[in-house]
C-alpha cells in the first residue's frame, strides 16, 4: 500500500468497480485519475484502493454499474462476459482464507521437512 493512498485515505479497501457498458473514457479516466490501479480489464472493470467510505460515494457515480469490496456478496453476473466473470472470481478468491500449510513460514531445511530439490534420504 503507497504511503501517498494511506495519507489521502487514511484506512485502504480494495473496491472492484464495474463500469456500465458504453461508459467513455471520459468517465473512467475521471473515477481511475483519483485512485491507484491495483488491476484492470479495460474498459470495464478495475480494482482501485479506495477509503472505507468511498465504495457508497462511488456507487452515485453515473458510469459505474457495480462496486464491490471484498467482504460483499456478489450478486448475479450475468452482464459480465466470460472473460469479465473469470477476473471478478479470481478477485474475490484472493479475498478468501488459504487454509495453513505444513511448514509454512519455516526454514526449508527445519526438521522434519525436506528442502525443495533435495534428495529423498537427507532430512
Amino acid at each position: 500500500m503507497s504511503g501517498r493512498s494511506e495519507q489521502r485515505y487514511g484506512a485502504v479497501v480494495e473496491a472492484l468497480i464495474v463500469l456500465k457498458a458504453g461508459a467513455g473514457p471520459d468517465a473512467y479516466e475521471a473515477l481511475l485519475g483519483s485512485h491507484r490501479v491495483i488491476a484492470a480489464l479495460p474498459p470495464r472493470l478495475f480494482v482501485l484502493d479506495v477509503g472505507i467510505g468511498e465504495p457508497v460515494a462511488l456507487r452515485a457515480h453515473p458510469a459505474v454499474e457495480l462496486v464491490l469490496t471484498a467482504d460483499a456478496e456478489l450478486p448475479g453476473t450475468g452482464a459480465l462476459s466470460d472473460t469479465e466473470s473469470l477476473f471478478v472470481d479470481s478477485w474475490k478468491l484472493r479475498h478468501t482464507a488459504v487454509k495453513p500449510r505444513p511448514g509454512d513460514g519455516r526454514d526449508w531445511d527445519a526438521p522434519g521437512f525436506t528442502p525443495p530439490g533435495a534428495p529423498p534420504n537427507r532430512r
